[in-house]
Parts: structure tokens; C-alpha cells; sequence
């Protein structure tokens, strides 16, 4: 081999002897599958906003009602893509 082969061969093998092996998908993520709330909670860190009528959590409920329905109506905000009135 060529040395400049020979370095390559060298720097490549010591990049390779750093990486780590992501887990996978299903290993880390698995458990939120059928629980889209803890994964909102545990992994984005976020908290739901509440109702100010009830306090009840409602993009939350949305989430939970996707776990058994595929498709959930859910309303949109209002004047979306232009200026409020």
C-alpha cells in the first residue's frame, strides 16, 4: 500500500472505533407507541395547553384519541393563513 493509503486506512479505522451504535427505533421509541402523551412529556418536554373555560388539556385528548382512531376531527385555529380581522 501507499502511504497515503496507508493513512487513510488509519484515520478511517480510528473514525470507525469512535462511533456509537444508535439504538434502534423500537428500542427507544417503543414504549411511546400506544402512550403519545409521555412522549410529548418524557422525550419533547412539553406540557399541554389547557382549556380556559375548563382547565381541561385538549391537543393532549387529541393524542390520546389517536391511539384507538386513526383519524381524529380536531379543530383548527381560526383565520389560518391570512391576517385577524
Amino acid at each position: 500500500m501507499s502511504g497515503k493509503l496507508e493513512r487513510f486506512a488509519r484515520e478511517l479505522a480510528a473514525k470507525a472505533a469512535r462511533l456509537e451504535v444508535p439504538q434502534a427505533v423500537e428500542e427507544r421509541f417503543g414504549r411511546y407507541r400506544d402512550d403519545p402523551v409521555a412522549f410529548c412529556r418524557g422525550v419533547l418536554g412539553v406540557e399541554s395547553a389547557t382549556r380556559r373555560s375548563t382547565g381541561a388539556p385538549y391537543p393532549f385528548r387529541v393524542l390520546e384519541d389517536l391511539v384507538v382512531h386513526p383519524r381524529v376531527p380536531a379543530a383548527g385555529e381560526r383565520c389560518r393563513g391570512r391576517a385577524p380581522p
